[in-house]
């Protein structure tokens, strides 16, 4: 198979990968579950950090959440519970899917904690002293989604999930034209805001500018 015929084929199959998860990652969640269609959150950044040193290496794929202040002070919810990210990828040639939830230890304020890191780990080494031996883990990321979790306002819980028609982020629809730049024993990548992964930045970072002013 020809280089231009591959690089073609690749990007589809993983396209098709994360369409056909979609359904799967909220049907296996016990929360209902729906889309953000009233710019309750939307990913403000996203990258990779990549370092390694003396056989030690580790990458971590970070995203900042943005949350609507009308999530805990508008007309739909009561209180914003957590956040985090669905994702699935490929380790030693199984594809396999995870979640990573994280509970608010502190409350939401529209002033000075409405943004969330969500970190992934795609890449790395340590020693685990209780196995007594070194440990690799090395996962490529094929799609992800990012989530807030809130008490609705009848009390129950709802999971409110990044739309994107329905479906999932695919990591080279992402990071095909990420911006690389050199570190010391490593590398950052950081995504374009033209991806589709930053739509919903785009049509609601105004109203959520907006909203906080208002405190």
């Amino acid at each position: 198979m020809s280089f231009a015929l591959r690089n073609l084929i690749v990007p589809m199959l993983l396209a098709a990968l994360s369409l056909s998860v979609s359904a799967t990652a909220k049907a296996d969640n016990p929360l209902r579950s729906v889309s953000a269609n009233h710019c309750e959150f939307y990913v403000d950044s996203l990258r990779t950090r990549f370092s390694g040193h003396y056989g030690f290496d580790k990458e971590i794929m970070t995203a900042v959440l943005v949350v609507h202040p009308d999530v805990e002070f508008g007309p739909w919810y009561r209180k914003l519970q957590g956040f985090g990210a669905w994702y699935s990828y490929d380790e030693d040639g199984e594809i396999r899917s995870a979640e990573q939830t994280v509970e608010l230890s502190e409350p939401y304020d529209p002033l000075t904690r409405y943004q969330f890191k969500v970190p992934l780990t795609v890449r790395d080494t340590y020693y685990d002293y209780e196995l007594g031996q070194q440990v690799r883990v090395r996962r490529k990321i094929l799609a992800f989604n990012y989530f807030i979790d809130v008490i609705d306002q009848d009390g129950g819980q709802l999971r409110i999930w990044l739309n994107h028609s329905g479906f999932n982020f695919g990591w080279y629809e992402s990071f095909d034209n990420a911006e690389r730049r050199s570190i010391p024993y490593g590398y950052l990548m950081r995504v374009d805001h033209g991806v589709p992964l930053f739509d919903a930045k785009q049509a609601c970072e105004g109203s959520v500018t907006e909203a906080r002013h208002q405190f």
